[in-house]
């Protein structure tokens, strides 16, 4: 589980679109300085220009003196292009292999949480490597994937946009240009999509150190329209140093002086604040409902706030039983987890434990400093019988791999039907004769929220 590493500092406003219920307020705009991070870690444009030059010339493409700014990708590409009239020397220069594999850093990572919780509407990028696209792993088809006009059939409600094409493109069609940069996408595809992206309420635009023309452009007709449009320019330099901030207008008061995977943490932790507000109250509102006893929701509840919003969605997904390794929080009812969080709040008072976080959504159980046993929530979400759901639950490799010492304790919520009870093993934590909790059986052990609730203490028997 991912454990959050940053404070909130943002503005109000940033802070709103980022949570408002109705989502979909931000759109996010990306450049190479978002994949320079790593594990990403790829060149920043200029260390990129010049390699490349450095290549072309030892390989006979250009000579010196053919490129008048070596340090500029689209001078470069000018050069190559007047010389060999395409830009397949240039492409094929470029570390292409890197761009294949590039690995998505936690900005990345969160900006497609952001995503697929409908938050962020759109994250357009100008970058050619795949670290965005590697990121949606697991997916699906929740997030639309254009990377030029003829994948426009792809869009969806919430896209991954490769503005200026991605690497799979054929060499002539990589917008590389000074003249594809700043007049080409007049009246064509780019200007199109910009549009339709930039025209959310609130744009951010981070990892970027020159503007493209399109940006510009497209910026400049959406303020003429929107009276209350925003852009926030994210960036780790003091403000007034970027050429991008004075090209697009950033005010002082909407630039962000933030890396890109720092920015990110602090603006999806708020959702994920949200989040976990939307499961106390429904905590709560199951309490009322059912005429149950008030619990000390906390024990458990704390534990969660230790995640960041990738790691809300990787519990989930583990606790709902789901093989996605990440479930949004749109996607569930509330009430699942609730019954789930009620009955372990239950369980820690009665073996008188607290909960630790551990990987894969599990609960260390610990009474002082020594650890007893190992929770795993699991609900069968009101459609699994317990047929199903017992082999199902012991097949999950997250239970499989708690084969240690510590007794496993499945906390089942939402099975239909009636489990006959199976003896429970015996006492693995007070049990005088065991010299150590590795000697205990690791045999899972099934407690029904339900039967925990109308009869505590004969539901625990053999494990108190």
């Amino acid at each position: 589980m991912r454990p959050i590493i940053s404070r909130v500092t943002l503005s109000a406003d940033l802070l709103q679109a980022v949570s408002a219920e109705e989502g979909g307020k931000i759109a996010i705009v990306i450049g190479a300085g978002c994949s320079f991070e790593a594990p990403t870690s790829l060149p920043l444009s200029k260390a990129l220009s010049e390699d490349a030059h450095r290549r072309l010339v030892e390989n006979g493409v250009l000579a010196e003196g053919d490129c008048a700014d070596p340090s500029d990708l689209s001078k470069v590409a000018d050069a190559v292009y007047a010389k060999e009239g395409s830009q397949e020397p240039l492409v094929a220069v470029l570390p292409l292999a890197r761009f294949e594999n590039a690995a998505s850093n936690d900005g990345y990572d969160l900006a497609v949480a952001l995503l697929r919780e409908h938050a962020v509407s759109d994250v357009m990028t100008l970058n050619f490597d795949l670290g965005a696209q590697h990121a949606l792993a697991g997916a699906g088809a929740e997030v639309g994937v254009i990377a030029g006009p003829e994948q426009m059939g792809a869009i969806g409600v919430v896209n991954l946009v490769h503005l200026h094409r991605d690497m799979h493109a054929a060499p002539d069609e990589w917008i590389l240009r000074t003249e594809q940069i700043e007049e080409a996408w007049r009246d064509g595809w780019e200007q199109l999509i910009a549009t339709r992206v930039m025209a959310r309420p609130v744009v951010v635009f981070a990892g970027l150190g020159t503007a493209a023309a399109v940006l510009v452009d497209t910026l400049t007709r959406i303020r003429a329209a929107v009276a209350d449009h925003v852009a926030y320019h994210v960036d780790p330099g003091p403000y007034g140093t970027s050429a991008f901030t004075d090209a697009l207008r950033i005010p002082e008061e909407r630039y962000v002086r933030l890396g890109w995977s720092d920015f990110m943490r602090e603006l999806a932790q708020r959702l994920a604040v949200e989040h976990l507000a939307v499961l106390r109250q429904a905590a709560e509102a199951l309490q009322g409902q059912r005429g149950l006893p008030e619990e000390a929701l906390d024990c458990v509840l704390d534990v969660c706030a230790e995640l960041d919003l990738v790691g809300l969605g990787e519990l989930r997904a583990r606790w709902l039983l789901r093989q996605d390794g990440y479930v949004p929080a749109r996607a569930v009812d509330p009430a699942l987890l609730a019954d789930l969080i009620q009955g372990a709040a239950i369980l820690a008072r009665a073996l008188d434990v607290r909960f630790v976080g551990a990987p894969d959504g599990c609960l260390q159980m610990r009474r002082g400093d020594r650890v007893v046993g190992v929770l795993i929530p699991a609900s069968g979400a009101g459609i699994r019988q317990w047929t199903q759901y017992e082999p199902e639950v012991r097949n999950q490799s997250w239970v499989r791999s708690q084969g240690g010492g510590d007794q496993t304790v499945i906390l089942a919520a939402g099975v239909l039907g009636n489990r006959d009870r199976i003896a429970a093993p015996p006492d693995i934590i007070d049990d005088p004769n065991l010299e150590s909790v590795a000697q205990a059986p690791t045999e899972p052990l099934f407690i029904d929220v339900d039967e925990l609730r109308a009869n505590p203490s004969a539901t625990l028997e053999g494990i108190r």
